[in-house]
């Protein structure tokens, strides 16, 4: 995975690209635009890896959708993410949009993570974009990315502001 983390004053906040494992790095841009850098330092930009097989009672208690992610976001569903998808559905990037304050609090408190997990007797890694609490509750729902239910995103349903 390649995340390069970016916070410039178009309210662009970051963008983590989706890659094979044997590409992991991270990669901050340096340049003046990038005020990330301003009020974290880019040694702690960091995405902790955790094994945690505890995981799968987790997901176990959360629906999983009868339709794709994909299928969801054709129908009119918003997310608070910028998602990139490939021809097949699958998740290529993330766009973070997220209020200055937010972001750098998620970075400093380290609520991205990859965690790796037995689930439905095969292993996953799992990328999270928010503090663990606010992921793996019941009342989330589960969407697969395509018909081989090998990639899933999940997904937290709130009613939209006025």
């Amino acid at each position: 995975m390649k995340i390069t983390c970016y916070y410039g004053i178009s309210g662009n906040m970051g963008y983590i690209t989706l890659m094979p494992r044997a590409k992991d790095e991270l990669d901050i841009d340096d340049n003046r635009d990038n005020e990330i850098l301003q009020h974290v330092t880019s040694d702690k930009i960091t995405i902790s890896y955790v094994a945690d097989t505890a995981l799968s009672a987790y997901l176990d208690q959360m629906v999983i959708a009868p339709q794709t992610f994909k299928e969801a976001n054709e129908n009119g569903c918003d997310t608070e993410f910028g998602i990139d998808m490939d021809r097949d559905g699958y998740i290529t990037g993330i766009e973070l949009t997220l209020p200055p304050a937010r972001f750098i609090e998620l970075i400093q408190s380290q609520a991205y993570k990859i965690y790796q997990t037995t689930w439905r007797d095969r292993e996953f890694h799992l990328v999270t974009l928010d503090h663990a609490e606010h992921v793996f509750k019941p009342e989330n729902v589960i969407y697969k990315m395509t018909g081989k239910e090998d990639a899933f995103v999940i997904v937290e349903h709130v009613e939209p502001d006025s």
